[in-house]
């Protein structure tokens, strides 16, 4: 509804891809629709800020409600990347009921002009499959920087490419 907040105390839940604030060491939902949210976290002594958004059309499994992290913004297209936890339980003799989360990163493109949604994976192929009206460019950006696109700093500095065009 157009509100901003700020230092609040955040926890996104990666397993239901929900965002909860704590008041007073309890934990709420949020009753308004958030669209975007940053967070700060630490992670092997450094500190990261990721700003995540929904709002984006459907893809696969995913709707209009799902957070996805923006790695890089664009005008034209935007690189987004969605971490999963997933649960798993094992039930061996003698040992009880044991519960093991995987965290698992979801790539995609969003295609902004087109309204689109695509997942990839870190290739060239996948690149232009997700971005067919790109390819061209794509096929040149990798042959002038002999890059195959297997690091998420290559994708960042073609999706900058895309968006300078």
């Amino acid at each position: 509804n157009g509100y901003s907040l700020s230092e609040v105390e955040l926890q996104f839940n990666l397993v239901e891809n929900e965002l909860y604030f704590k008041k007073n060491n309890i934990t709420y939902a949020f009753v308004d629709p958030i669209k975007e949210f940053v967070i700060t976290y630490t992670e092997e002594n450094a500190s990261h800020t990721s700003l995540l958004r929904c709002g984006y059309p459907l893809s696969g499994e995913n709707t209009n409600l799902t957070f996805y992290e923006v790695v890089k913004e664009g005008i034209v297209v935007q690189l987004l990347k969605k971490t999963v936890k997933l649960m798993q339980t094992t039930n061996d003799y003698g040992q009880g009921t044991q519960k093991e989360y995987r965290q698992i990163i979801q790539w995609y493109v969003y295609d902004v002009k087109n309204d689109r949604v695509e997942p990839i994976k870190k290739d060239k192929n996948s690149l232009k499959l997700a971005l067919p009206s790109f390819a061209s460019q794509i096929d040149q950006f990798a042959g002038e920087k002999k890059y195959k696109f297997r690091h998420e700093e290559e994708i960042v500095e073609l999706i900058s490419s895309l968006n300078s065009q």
